[in-house]
């Protein structure tokens, strides 16, 4: 063993990620790139196993994950909860004012939320966000 491995099964599989991550350089050989990517996608395995502890844990690694294979994370995954919430109500249909009285918000912070979540999705407008939503399968016509 080299003297920068660590013994991963010692410690949180999230501390050792974190570890791997901040030895990473741009020196590093493409096989040993490779070596630690292999190596990070290993303690994702473990870390999720472990993610029952936290809460917004299991969708961040499974994202971390995707970006270390190579896939670009869906748009809409990278909403926020609340951000998500408005999404779905818009298209079932339901109008700012229901919206915020559902939520128990003010008109004005569910125009915010609707804005960002257009802004994340690269839309424009209700209709690019329906024909967003079909196309990825979020609803069905």
């Amino acid at each position: 063993m080299s003297s920068v491995a660590i013994a991963y099964e010692e410690i949180h599989p999230v501390d050792a990620l974190r570890d791997l991550v901040s030895s990473l350089t741009p020196r590093l050989s493409s096989d040993e790139i490779d070596r630690r990517r292999s190596e990070m996608l290993s303690l994702l395995d473990d870390a999720f196993s472990h993610s029952d502890r936290c809460a917004n844990c299991g969708a961040s690694l499974i994202a971390a994950r995707q970006l270390l294979e190579g896939e670009k994370p869906l748009p809409h995954k990278r909403l926020s909860r609340r951000e998500g919430e408005v999404m779905s109500m818009i298209l079932c249909g339901k109008r700012l004012k229901e919206i915020a009285a559902t939520l128990d918000i003010s008109v004005k912070t569910v125009t915010t939320h609707r804005s960002r979540l257009l802004r994340k999705l690269g839309i424009e407008d209700n209709l690019g966000l329906y024909r967003y939503a079909v196309r990825n399968h979020l609803i069905e016509i």
